[in-house]
């Protein structure tokens, strides 16, 4: 029950995926940024969520501090159910918040 109400929270959430408002993105970022968000407006299968989460991965393989990009990723796990790594990007998510404060 609880994974149903947290992933109907999410699915929510997701609607308002964020652009990368507290980032400096180098142009290779954006590019992939783009990229995943493109994607991840149609998801429809366990293919279209692994292509925007590879996306998500390699704006944060440029720029680490981002932490929007970490906070769609826990969307993205999220929506695929997958709640330990969903759990994961939250807490880097925080800890890449703190950073740029």
């Amino acid at each position: 029950m609880k994974k149903i109400i947290l992933f109907t929270i999410l699915s929510i959430i997701s609607a308002n995926m964020i652009q990368a408002q507290n980032c400096q993105l180098s142009e290779e970022a954006k590019h992939h940024w783009r990229r995943a968000n493109a994607i991840a407006e149609d998801l429809k299968t366990s293919d279209s969520y692994s292509k925007a989460i590879d996306e998500f991965m390699e704006v944060i393989i440029f720029a680490s501090d981002c932490p929007d990009a970490y906070y769609n990723l826990s969307v993205l796990y999220g929506q695929w159910a997958e709640l330990d790594n969903q759990n994961k990007y939250q807490r880097l998510n925080y800890a890449a918040a703190r950073a740029v404060l």
